[in-house]
């Protein structure tokens, strides 16, 4: 096994999200102008189901862009303090229920909810990036746009989508979808696979929470 590979097999076994004594967080990074679901848990959940129902027959570009907006109205809060433990990711009915999450949450509340869009789920990565701008570990969700897979980066810091080329504060570090794991670069598409989704703990734990809400 290469160094990379024992790199990155260390990573997942352990679930590290390194972060550094950084004077910003995430939570800084936070644009002020989001406005925060103010409705009841199941309104969340009907708004959301309504979202998938009125957007089946959207363009990928419209899908992308709604998906990311609404989800991005949540608010920011970390692990520790919402579940009192160092990482949960939590599914999209655990996230709108508690109207809060980290950046984990937003990633796969987008990516599953993409899926059941039926956007081709190999054009959709979940990536785990470092935030030069934060100073500590951060997770983005990844759409593979045209014929030049060029990798489009939806971020619950900004409703804008952008090129991950043009965000030179991110550093990708993997990715992974329901399909498998890849090392990852800003080439997401010359990705070096490592493997099944399987050997991430975290994953396995939504798959199966997932597979006993079925709301999608």
């Amino acid at each position: 096994m290469s160094y990379f590979r024992s790199f990155f097999a260390s990573l997942l076994l352990f679930s590290l999200f390194p972060t550094t004594s950084s004077a910003f967080s995430l939570i800084d990074l936070i644009q002020p102008v989001q406005e925060t679901m103010q409705n009841d848990p199941q309104s969340r959940i009907q708004a959301w189901k309504k979202l998938i129902a009125d957007t089946q027959t959207d363009s990928v570009w419209q899908k992308l862009n709604k998906v990311n907006r609404f989800f991005n109205q949540l608010k920011y809060v970390e692990d520790k303090t919402l579940w009192g433990v160092k990482d949960y990711w939590a599914t999209p009915v655990e996230f709108l229920t508690n109207n809060a999450g980290d950046c984990e949450d937003y990633a796969i509340a987008k990516y599953i909810t993409l899926k059941a869009l039926g956007v081709d789920v190999n054009r959709l990565r979940v990536t785990y990036v470092m935030s030069s701008q934060a100073g500590q570990a951060h997770m983005v969700l990844v759409y593979l746009e045209g014929e030049a897979k060029t990798p489009l980066v939806l971020d619950n810091l900004s409703h804008d989508i952008e090129p991950m080329v043009s965000r030179t504060d991110l550093d990708p570090v993997y990715s992974f979808n329901h399909n498998g794991l890849w090392l990852a670069t800003r080439e997401v598409v010359s990705d070096q696979y490592v493997g099944s989704t399987q050997q991430v703990s975290l994953w396995q734990g939504l798959s199966g929470r997932l597979a006993r809400e079925r709301f999608l």
